[in-house]
């Protein structure tokens, strides 16, 4: 018995270590990520071990000792993101001040990772707005609820530009709906069968879509917002940095690279995603064989000061897309004085808000929440 306790303790605090360090493979990433959101849960394993009898050898006592410190460590996602409350508070508030209709509370709540609620799903609405080559693409609407003239945030997923789902991350779409927002979840074309600018254009054919239907969908055609994760947060800030849309009144990346010549410079084939490889794919070579694709899609490059406001998130232990790319972009934006804030959050990885009721998704909704108020002059009678 006190080995197996012992076997228990150990593999806890193995997974649980990997919320402090920087891991080299997917599959910690992966594992990674379950345990930095999903901590408070996984904090259970190295509980029952401890209370698993007494401790009846030097065996138990050790087991007890790594499991306690098993236990800090699942736990230290939910400390850390209480403690940088404050600062996301604090960077928000000057920039994008709490209007009607701005979330109430903080940032993160600890009851509200075991207790809060997740949002009733909403009917969902599915169009085609584009053919290529017999190839629909589509997109996922997700109405406001309550409201007709509203604000749409059309969402890009991730993926690496070579896969991914529009449906991904829908628990956000839901709250976003049911807060009176609509939201468009849409497909964009894939590497390596189709390279850049393609993402870029399908982003901008969903917008003229949803634009020449806004009267039947219940959206306001002069007040989209740009939402995307990694590769569909570098879609988002390439399409809103130009200020060329001006419908386009704000734009929201998570752990996205912002300047795809920055991110060719630092990519090798030996790290978690083969990054060279994948900015080949997408880009369709390197910077010196197609250098208007590496500027147009960087939104570093394009930004100037029409650029609507802006809000990023980033892991500051992010294996997959180097947290220096949000650091630079907000540097550049603030630069041009364009309205931003960059939230660094210093537990998190690439994907943090995959819980939405984790440290990461309670930090990403409530600035979420908040820049879409601000950006959006969302009166609360609107509602």
């Amino acid at each position: 018995m006190s080995a197996i306790r012992l076997v228990f303790a150990v593999i806890f605090l193995l997974v649980a270590v990997l919320t402090q360090v920087m891991v080299p493979a997917m599959f910690l990433w992966q594992l990674k990520v379950a345990a930095t959101e999903y901590g408070h849960w996984m904090v259970l394993g190295p509980l029952a071990v401890i209370f698993a009898g007494r401790r009846r050898s030097v065996v138990d006592s050790v087991s007890v000792g790594l499991a306690v410190l098993a236990a800090v460590f699942f736990m230290s996602s939910a400390v850390r993101a209480m403690l940088f409350a404050g600062t996301a508070s604090g960077k928000m508030n000057p920039v994008f001040p709490a209007l009607a209709g701005a979330p109430k509370g903080t940032p993160f709540s600890l009851m509200r990772v075991w207790f809060g609620k997740r949002p009733v799903p909403v009917d969902v609405q599915t169009f085609d707005f584009a053919d290529h080559e017999g190839a629909p693409l589509r997109l996922d609407f997700y109405p406001a609820q309550g409201r007709q003239s509203a604000p749409c945030v059309v969402m890009l997923h991730g993926g690496g530009w070579e896969q991914g789902e529009r449906s991904e991350f829908a628990t956000m779409n839901h709250h976003l709906a049911r807060l009176g927002y609509a939201v468009a979840a849409i497909d964009y074309r894939l590497a390596p069968r189709w390279t850049w600018p393609a993402p870029q254009e399908d982003t901008l054919a969903a917008l003229g879509f949803l634009k020449a239907r806004a009267s039947e969908l219940g959206i306001d055609p002069q007040r989209f917002v740009l939402f995307g994760r990694s590769a569909g947060g570098q879609i988002a800030e390439s399409v809103a940095a130009t200020g060329d849309h001006p419908e386009v009144v704000g734009c929201i990346a998570f752990y996205a690279p912002a300047d795809m010549r920055f991110a060719f410079q630092y990519a090798k084939r030996s790290d978690i995603l083969n990054s060279d490889k994948l900015l080949r794919q997408v880009m369709g070579g390197t910077p010196t064989e197609n250098p208007e694709n590496y500027d147009t899609a960087s939104g570093y490059h394009v930004a100037n000061p029409r650029t609507p406001p802006t809000l990023q998130l980033h892991g500051a232990k992010d294996e997959l897309v180097w947290d220096r790319q949000s650091q630079r972009y907000a540097d550049r934006l603030r630069a041009l004085e364009v309205r931003n804030v960059f939230l660094r959050l210093p537990w998190a990885t690439h994907a943090f808000d995959h819980n939405f009721r984790g440290p990461g998704g309670q930090v990403a909704a409530w600035a979420v929440e908040r820049f879409l108020a601000s950006v959006t002059a969302l009166d609360v009678d609107e509602r």
